[in-house]
């Protein structure tokens, strides 16, 4: 079981997500944000972003 105030720091963290969805604006935009982060409000550790993909087999002929 997580503590409370664990849980309380987690939801008050500033964080930021990427949807990289693999094609030319969402690699763009990560390239940008890779480049200058801080003009995206994102602290330069990278420690406020996430980026999250999902690839399936069905999109692709076996």
């Amino acid at each position: 079981m997580v503590a409370a105030d664990t849980l309380a720091a987690f939801r008050a963290a500033p964080h930021n997500s990427l949807s990289y969805g693999l094609g030319l604006d969402s690699t763009a935009l990560l390239l940008a944000i890779l480049d200058d982060p801080a003009s995206f409000g994102i602290a330069e550790d990278f420690s406020e972003l996430s980026v999250v993909t999902g690839l399936t087999a069905s999109r692709f002929p076996t």
